[in-house]
């Protein structure tokens, strides 16, 4: 009675099984990553490019969060796929499996490395496209309008930033007379469009005045928000490269068990045929004597 054999076999048995429920979990994964990563890079896509359009352009984070969006889409495709050779156990499946997990990682890691290129250039791209919107805001403001609005902020580094700049140009100085002293006493008021004037502040729409208006600059918040974008994708993209290099060291892993697997399976099924087939006569491995020699010549 033949049994199965032991050692090898068995051990390589069940360190597939192993790998085979590591690879199914890591793919679930990689399905619930690539959610996240496509839903938070539209949402970027959908809050930055309603009111931040030229911001958002100009700081290249579009073409960031676009390619944020295509790796999850490739991630989520291939999860599908891994799970698929991890259950047929498909050797070829699984190597290429490996080596699509490797391109993935490399997109990954350009999306960091320009995630956090661009940290060190927000500073400078925000204040550029803050002037740059404010230089052409009489053509349509919306926008420099909505973020001062939204942030409570004035000019790029402070509301003076608006006095050099069309209708705003200069300062508009008031008079008012002095009954104690007997004089006039002049008082400078900066012009500055309606956004800048604070809640329930009148505005003087013949001078551009506020009567109280937002006296920090929209620079700091507006580069702060960039920043924690800009960062979060890149840290994001670290955090998830670190788990493909655990997908991509189990798949050929994985791949390499099944080759051995069933390079055993074949060398027991060929044991099994060898033990089954039919024994040899017993004179082919004996020499012929002398007297069967002589007496085959005699008869």
């Amino acid at each position: 009675m033949d049994t199965m054999p032991t050692g090898p076999y068995n051990k390589s048995s069940f360190g597939m099984k192993c790998m085979k429920f590591l690879l199914i979990l890591i793919n679930v994964l990689y399905l619930i990553i690539s959610f996240l990563m496509i839903s938070g890079a539209t949402t970027l896509k959908v809050i930055f490019g309603e009111h931040y359009f030229e911001l958002w352009y100009a700081s290249t984070v579009d073409s960031l969060s676009s390619l944020w969006i295509a790796t999850g889409c490739f991630l989520l495709a291939l999860s599908i796929f891994g799970m698929a050779a991890a259950i047929k156990e498909s050797t070829l499946m699984t190597n290429f499996y490996g080596l699509f997990l490797c391109l993935i990682f490399i997109l990954q890691m350009a999306a960091a490395i320009t995630g956090f290129t661009l940290i060190t250039q927000a500073d400078g791209i925000v204040r550029q496209t803050l002037q740059s919107m404010m230089y052409n805001s009489f053509s349509g403001q919306d926008t420099i309008d909505w973020i001062q609005r939204t942030f409570e902020c004035c000019g790029n580094d402070a509301p003076s930033d608006w006095e050099n700049l069309g209708r705003f140009y200069g300062s508009y100085t008031t008079r008012e007379y002095d009954y104690f002293n007997d004089s006039t006493q002049a008082y400078s008021t900066l012009r500055m469009p309606k956004s800048c004037c604070q809640p329930n502040s009148n505005y003087d729409m013949n001078y551009y005045t506020c009567e109280r208006y937002f006296t920090r600059g929209c620079h700091g918040p507006v580069n702060s928000i960039v920043s924690q974008s800009v960062m979060m994708i890149g840290s994001s993209a670290l955090a998830v490269g670190v788990v493909q290099i655990l997908g991509v060291v189990c798949a050929f892993m994985y791949a390499r068990i099944i080759r051995r697997n069933k390079t055993n399976r074949d060398i027991h099924r060929w044991a099994i045929h060898e033990s089954m087939g039919f024994d040899r006569p017993a004179f082919v491995d004996r020499t012929p004597n002398s007297e069967t020699i002589d007496g085959e010549k005699h008869i």
